[in-house]
């Protein structure tokens, strides 16, 4: 069970992630030789990203809550 703060950060990891396949989806790669393009098209990328490593991490600990909660019941206490 997530708490309310886990859940608004999973929610918003979702939103960034459809964000990020939209923009896959909808604006092809840009020519090789477009420096410019291509500096716009994966900043834009960047900007949706964020930064994944924080969400790589935050799967991790919801990983281990998860193991803990499933093993260690009775040590655990949810606020």
């Amino acid at each position: 069970m997530l708490t309310p703060k886990e859940r608004n950060y999973t929610v918003e990891m979702e939103r960034r992630l459809l964000q990020l396949r939209s923009f896959l989806a909808e604006r092809p790669l840009p020519a090789l030789e477009d420096a410019s393009a291509w500096y716009h098209y994966l900043a834009a990328l960047k900007e949706i990203q964020g930064n994944p490593n924080n969400d790589v991490s935050f799967a991790a600990t919801l990983m281990a809550k998860a193991f803990l909660q499933a093993n260690f019941q009775a040590m655990c206490v949810v606020s």
